[in-house]
């Protein structure tokens, strides 16, 4: 009976549920909780688990740099995918059990991911207690078919700590399962999540400590994965930590993978007056058409949010490479002065190839190959046969045939036993030579004694991945002359290699 009677229930919230505002065809998201009211006791210092990047490491990560960005995509929101819940939970008893430790781990690399790549402290835990609490909310939000920061008590299993739990966490639950529970609360899509309430939370620089609950799906009975994520912590009236920049954007500035660039883009500043803020963009120097939100306050730090090209707040952002966005923020008034922030946002495809510098050295206009020890004439590698005191000079072109800037390390070096009589009489022009660009070096041989023959090592110190140094062997031979009847017949030594 007890099944059948949760079973009802269930049906219920699954017709309720309709009306909660949907980041996806099957995932809902409530409200997100309000500020809470009274201060919340300290938490006691406890060891959580023994995962060093956990422990002891922040993560750190650099958007404006693209390899940087593209990698850590890779590492922390890619890598957090894929791990079993390992539920230990039953719905029926409404034992709201726990979860693997690997499983909280996911979660908390990816939160702790956008904290990163937002600019703020990426260093949140989840506590013991707070986990523990959540799971009963997620528990009551799974057998219920609804989602609730003030359950009721006859709520089928419904519990205070559970209640608790709720009234302080994000809430979110999905058919038949939850993916990227972090990304469904950044995304903060639905008709009434216009503000991004749940993002702040997420964002919010203060916060060091977190809790999740998550519970499966067991159908027919209990269709619905439920996950909350308590968001508050004692540190939430602390004063505002450091941030990589005096505000918190997302997307963030920088290099930006597409995937997590959702319709509603925000711009957080605390303390900061938005209702008379504007919004402009452009992409790639084209006007981009904005629809701001309507302003609304209370929730983490004070938020403008926007959507370009009038986005549908429940659509996907388009798979696109390199797209360049800037973004100005207008009207922005702190301590009564009125400010302006302009940034930029890159979104990019991480399965795209990086654009890389590539190193190409030619002479008369043949391409000489990195490491080439066998000099000869048709590349200007070999200079072939000159007399004493007649110099030759020949020119050579480094060639960035990639799609980055090559950085060059100069001056270009001539190294080995016998480079005394070779001599760098031009260096290149520049050190960073553009995509597709050029410049040159000469290099004179004037050989100082009869017969000498000379090897000798061009090394160009540059950035590219695989041709660092780019060297290669130049040689020169001086003519001989020599007499057998009155004393002096010309012959010619060339060195051979």
């Amino acid at each position: 009976m007890k099944k059948m009677a949760v079973y009802f229930c269930c049906l219920i919230g699954c017709v309720w549920t309709f009306t909660v505002p949907a980041f996806s065809a099957s995932n809902q998201l409530g409200a997100p909780p309000e500020f809470p009211s009274v201060p919340l006791l300290e938490e006691k210092s406890e060891k959580l688990h023994t995962d060093p990047w956990v422990l002891n490491e922040a993560l750190r990560v650099d958007p404006q740099n693209l390899e940087e960005s593209r990698d850590f995509y890779y590492s922390n929101y890619i890598g957090s995918e894929g791990v079993a819940m390992n539920w230990t939970g039953e719905h029926s008893s409404c034992n709201a059990g726990t979860t693997s430790q690997a499983y909280k781990d996911s979660l908390l690399l990816e939160l702790n991911y956008f904290r990163a790549m937002a600019g703020v402290p990426a260093e949140v835990t989840f506590f013991t207690e707070y986990n523990t609490k959540a799971q009963e909310a997620a528990l009551m939000m799974s057998v219920n078919g609804q989602l609730s920061h003030d359950p009721p008590t006859f709520w089928t299993c419904y519990t205070a700590n559970g209640a608790e739990a709720a009234g302080s966490s994000n809430l979110m639950m999905g058919v038949p399962s939850l993916n990227h529970i972090i990304a469904g609360y950044m995304e903060d899509s639905g008709s009434s999540n216009y503000f991004v309430g749940h993002r702040r939370w997420a964002l919010y620089p203060q916060t060091q400590m977190m809790g999740t609950g998550d519970v499966p799906s067991d159908a027919p009975y209990y269709q619905w994965t439920a996950n909350a994520l308590w968001v508050f912590d004692s540190h939430i009236w602390e004063p505002r930590p450091a941030t990589r920049e005096e505000y918190v954007a997302w997307p963030p500035p920088g290099y930006v993978p597409y995937q997590v660039v959702y319709p509603r883009w925000s711009f957080a500043y605390d303390d900061a007056d938005l209702s008379g803020a504007t919004v402009t963009m452009t992409q790639d120097g084209s006007p981009v058409s904005v629809t701001q939100e309507t302003y609304s306050p209370g929730y983490g730090e004070n938020t403008l949010v926007w959507r370009p090209f009038n986005m549908a707040y429940d659509a996907t952002w388009p798979t696109e490479h390199l797209a360049t966005y800037e973004v100005t923020i207008s009207n922005v008034v702190i301590s009564r002065a009125p400010r302006s922030f302009t940034y930029s946002v890159t979104v990019f495809d991480p399965a795209e190839p990086l654009p890389r510098p590539e190193i190409e050295i030619r002479g008369n206009g043949s391409t000489i190959a990195d490491g080439d020890t066998t000099p000869s004439t048709t590349d200007h590698t070999s200079f072939g046969t000159t007399p004493v005191g007649t110099p030759i000079s020949r020119t050579y072109t480094i060639a960035n045939t990639g799609d980055e800037d090559l950085t060059l390390t100069l001056p270009v070096a001539l190294t080995g036993a016998d480079c005394a009589d070779f001599d760098i009489t031009a260096q290149p022009a520049t050190s960073v030579v553009a995509a597709a660009g050029t410049t040159t070096f000469t290099i004179q041989y004037s050989p100082a004694d009869l017969g000498d023959s000379d090897t000798c090592t061009v090394t160009v110190a540059n950035d590219d991945s695989d041709e660092n140094p780019y060297d290669f062997d130049i040689q020169g031979t001086a003519e001989s002359v020599i007499d057998k009847g009155t004393g002096w017949l010309p012959a010619i030594y060339l060195l051979l290699l």
